[in-house]
C-alpha cells in the first residue's frame, strides 16, 4: 500500500523526456565558483505513496547543525545522496526529541491493513511553543496551513494575504543554510540560475503554483506535500510533522499507531523509543482514514522543502538517501509539466 495516497502525476525521468525542450529553456548554467551568500535550488516533480517507515537505525538527538560550509564538494556534485546528507547536517533548525517535543508512541502495527485503533491518546504529549517560535521558517509556514480547501475538485483562491504568506515563508527559507546550499547546488548543475530572485521564482512556480487535479486549479505541490488533501474519501498527501501536530491539537486528526515495517535483523516485538526523527503513522483526519504516512520529526520545513526540490530537480524518481541514521527513499513525482505533484520520505531496504 502505498503512502501517499494519489499517485496524480508522471515519473519525474519520464516528465522529463516529456519536458526537456521546457527544461531547457528553464535553466541556468551557473558559475564553477560562488562568492553569493545565497544559495539556489530545485526543480519539480509530481504525486506518488508511501509505505510505512519507522523502525531503521537512528542516532539520538541529532540536533546541532553539524556543517556550516554551503558549498557543495565536488564529491556532493557528483552524488545526489551525499547531497541530501549535507542538507541534513546544514538543519541546525531541527528540533530535538525528549526536549522541543514529546511523543507518546503508544501501540505498533506491521501492516497499513490492520486499521484498528491502538493509540487511545495523541502522538504528540508535548511540543514546546517556544521552541517553534524561535524559529522564523517554521512560524511563516505555520501561517500557511490554513490558506486551502482540503478536498480536491474544489477551485482554490488566492488572496493578496496568502501570496504575501508564500512569499514571506520563502524568504525566511531562503536565508537558511539548506536553502543556501540547495541554490548553490543546482546553479552548478545548470538548473537554475545564479540569482536569489530567480531561485525564489523557481521555488515559486514549482510549489505554489496551483494545477488541476479534478478541477481547475484546485491542487498545488506544497499543499499536497506539507498539508494534505482529501480526494474521493481519501486523504492523499499530508507528509509534514507540523500540520499533523497542528491538526491533532484542534482535534482534526485522531492518531491511531504506528507502523513497523518487516526488517532483517529486527525482532517482531521491538518498539520504537519516541527519540525519533522519523516516523511511519496511521491516522483519521476527520472521516477519512490515512492507512500510512511516512514524515520527518522536529525538521525544519526549509530543510524538507530544500530537500525535495533538490531530489525533484535532478530529475530522480527515487533517490536512496542515509539521514541522520535512517535508510531511505526519497519519492518525487512531477505533475502539470514542472510542477511538484508529491515528494515523500520512506524507508529504503
Amino acid at each position: 500500500l502505498d503512502q501517499d495516497g494519489d499517485i496524480g502525476g508522471v515519473p519525474v525521468a519520464q516528465a522529463q523526456q516529456q519536458h526537456q525542450q521546457h527544461q531547457q529553456q528553464q535553466a541556468h548554467h551557473a558559475p564553477a565558483s560562488y562568492s553569493a551568500a545565497a544559495a539556489q535550488g530545485g526543480a519539480g516533480h509530481a504525486p506518488a505513496q508511501q509505505h510505512a517507515a519507522p523502525h531503521a537505525h537512528h542516532a539520538p538527538h541529532a540536533h546541532q547543525a553539524g556543517r556550516t560550509d554551503m558549498r557543495p564538494s565536488a564529491e556532493e556534485l557528483a552524488d545526489t545522496a551525499a547531497a541530501c546528507s549535507a542538507l541534513w547536517a546544514l538543519d541546525g533548525n531541527r528540533l530535538q526529541p525528549g526536549r522541543d517535543y514529546e511523543l507518546d508512541l503508544q501501540g505498533s502495527k506491521h501492516s497499513s491493513y490492520h486499521q484498528h485503533d491502538v493509540a487511545r491518546g495523541s502522538l504528540f504529549r508535548h511540543v514546546d511553543q517556544g521552541a517553534l517560535d524561535r524559529v522564523p521558517t517554521i512560524r511563516t509556514f505555520l501561517a500557511l496551513l490554513d490558506n486551502y480547501e482540503r478536498s480536491t475538485g474544489v477551485s482554490e483562491t488566492l488572496t493578496n494575504e496568502e501570496k504575501a504568506e508564500n512569499h514571506s515563508f520563502l524568504d525566511a527559507a531562503l536565508a537558511t543554510p539548506c536553502m543556501q546550499y540547495t541554490h548553490r547546488y543546482l546553479a552548478a548543475k545548470g538548473k537554475v540560475g545564479d540569482s536569489e530572485a530567480e531561485f525564489k521564482d523557481f521555488l515559486y512556480r514549482t510549489w505554489f503554483h496551483m494545477y488541476r487535479r479534478e478541477t481547475y486549479r484546485d491542487s498545488s505541490g506544497f499543499e499536497h506535500v506539507f498539508v494534505g488533501e482529501e480526494k474521493a474519501g481519501k486523504v492523499t498527501g499530508f507528509h509534514n510533522w507540523l500540520q499533523f501536530y497542528r491538526e491533532e491539537r484542534a482535534g482534526k486528526v485522531d492518531y491511531k499507531g504506528y507502523l513497523i515495517p518487516p526488517r532483517s535483523g529486527r525482532k517482531p516485538d521491538d518498539d520504537l523509543d519516541g527519540d525519533e526523527h522519523l516516523l511511519s503513522v496511521q491516522f483519521a483526519w476527520g472521516d477519512e482514514t490515512k492507512p500510512v504516512t511516512t514524515m520527518f520529526l522536529g525538521t525544519d520545513p526549509a530543510f524538507e522543502m530544500a530537500l525535495y526540490t533538490l531530489c525533484f530537480a535532478m530529475g530522480q524518481q527515487e533517490t536512496h538517501v542515509y539521514l541522520g541514521g535512517y535508510d531511505l527513499v526519497i519519492t518525487a513525482h512531477r505533475i502539470a509539466g514542472d510542477k511538484i505533484g508529491t515528494c515523500f520520505p520512506k524507508i529504503g531496504k
